[in-house]
């Protein structure tokens, strides 16, 4: 009787246990799985970007015009920035241009419809032959669309990690480096200057996101790009070059990337036609505490700025050499003046 007791006991003592971790799972949704939103649950640490971002676009709503693809660097710009095309930001940590298709495949089965815009945020980590993407997005995408897939979320120990980190923040309203708002929105604490500066400049190369100090230009780039545009042949593809802090492009010119750096803006106007520049030496890159989080971040306030150049709007805040339109008419003379 007594052992009856104790599995009984034990049973019920596990089964409240799992309960209260899938109430505890669904009240904070750290796999935006679900759409409800309250003051506990605005702060969310990006676990996995592609895996929750993903979610967003296949249990929610989706209707858009645009698409914004890129890396964590993209990751802090504000969708709504872009005013006149409802535009989902679907940017991820450490994205490659390999792993573009299949997330702009999915985005459309989800959008039923093309997207009118496909803006790219590249980095010239991306151009590297030994960087390779750590993620399957074709299993990301099977196990999404498997029964009961956010159900089973629910129950797991990882979500409740990920929840137990987020409830942690919102209480402290602490967004740490980068979480985000229950819309997509990227929030990043504040850093002083000092801060920022020693950070920058106290980087090594083997630091440095991208794998950099192995770097090798992929020559399937250029194939790889190609393929976007054939496949998307009513989408207009709109790139930009992402900004870093000068410290890092100077580094890169000094282990021989310069040619390589030559050659990658080269191939980008060659395919798409022309590319909005900001990865060189300008204003706001050369005062990268005034505007980074570290070597090659900008803070999500000035993320606006390569909007409104994208969107060809005026704004007087930004910086007149931030931002170049580059093109077959002036690349060469671009290239040379460097």
């Amino acid at each position: 009787m007594q052992s009856y007791q104790f599995i009984k006991t034990f049973f019920l003592s596990f089964i409240s246990l799992l309960l209260f971790v899938a109430s505890l799972n669904f009240f904070m949704d750290p796999n935006w799985t679900f759409s409800h939103s309250h003051a506990l649950n605005n702060i969310q640490k990006a676990s996995n970007e592609r895996i929750q971002k993903s979610n967003v676009l296949y249990f929610r709503e989706s209707n858009y015009d645009a698409l914004l693809l890129g890396s964590s660097r993209v990751t802090f710009f504000n969708q709504y920035d872009f005013k006149s095309l409802k535009t989902y930001n679907y940017a991820v940590s450490l994205a490659m241009p390999q792993e573009y298709e299949a997330y702009i495949d999915f985005a459309k089965k989800q959008n039923k419809k093309d997207f009118n815009t496909i803006y790219i945020g590249v980095d010239f980590y991306g151009s590297n032959k030994n960087m390779q993407s750590q993620t399957n997005a074709k299993e990301i995408f099977y196990d999404i669309q498997t029964c009961c897939y956010r159900y089973k979320l629910l129950f797991s120990i990882d979500s409740l990690k990920t929840t137990l980190q987020s409830l942690k923040m919102a209480l402290k309203n602490d967004p740490g480096y980068r979480s985000y708002k229950r819309n997509n929105i990227t929030m990043s604490a504040p850093r002083d200057k000092e801060s920022v500066r020693k950070d920058v400049e106290s980087k090594t190369v083997k630091e440095y996101m991208g794998n950099i100090h192995e770097y090798q230009f992929n020559v399937k780039l250029k194939e790889t790009l190609m393929s976007l545009k054939k496949k998307n042949p009513h989408t207009k593809f709109v790139i930009f070059t992402t900004p870093t802090s000068d410290v890092y492009l100077k580094k890169l010119f000094e282990l021989g990337h310069k040619e390589a750096y030559k050659q990658w803006l080269t191939l980008l106007v060659d395919v798409f036609g022309e590319v909005y520049h900001f990865m060189d030496f300008n204003t706001v890159t050369k005062n990268y505490s005034d505007y980074y989080i570290d070597y090659h971040h900008l803070f999500p306030r000035y993320t606006s700025w390569i909007v409104d150049r994208l969107q060809k709007r005026e704004n007087s805040n930004i910086p007149k050499d931030f931002g170049i339109l580059l093109n077959n008419k002036n690349i060469e003379s671009y290239l040379k003046n460097i």
